[in-house]
């Protein structure tokens, strides 16, 4: 009897072993995506020159925009932005609410550029849905409205 009671405390251990083996290995891998990109937009005489970096991990994200907004009449201003954001992720498709927005020190005030990107760039608590479609070694193309699809290069 005592020897049964031995196989089955190995028996029941082994097992578990295995059990939580198996959750560790099926257990969801974070997201981790890291890239830049760099576009110009048009708008109303307005020019607006960005290099936008992305970084995703495990459910959160930052967004950083730096350039320059040249106006119809020529004068430039600089544009150095940071947004946090969490995210949840269905295939290709990405959820993204802003949960800080920050101006650097040297951000220009009363520029255009705030009409011309999406609110999710500038407030707290925006939604944005974005999708992002893998391109081998290269990177990704990210795609939402109003803002044009862009290539987003791996770091």
């Amino acid at each position: 009897m005592r020897r049964l009671n031995k196989q089955m405390v190995i028996l029941l251990a082994g097992g578990m072993m295995l059990f939580i083996a198996l959750i560790y290995i099926n257990r969801p891998k974070p997201t981790k995506l890291s890239c830049d990109a760099s576009f110009i937009l048009h708008k109303d005489g307005h020019v607006l020159k960005l290099l936008m970096s992305y970084i995703f991990y495990d459910n959160n994200g930052i967004a950083m925009l730096n350039g320059a907004e040249v106006t119809p009449e020529g004068v430039t201003h600089t544009v150095n932005r940071r947004t946090v954001f969490t995210y949840a992720k269905v295939n290709n498709s990405y959820s993204l609410t802003s949960t800080n927005s920050y101006s650097m020190p040297n951000q220009a005030e009363n520029t255009v550029f705030s009409e011309l990107m999406p609110a999710f760039y500038f407030k707290k608590d925006i939604n944005f849905n974005i999708v992002i479609y893998p391109q081998g070694d290269e990177g990704w193309v990210f795609a939402a409205e109003p803002v044009p699809s862009f290539l987003c290069e791996k770091r």
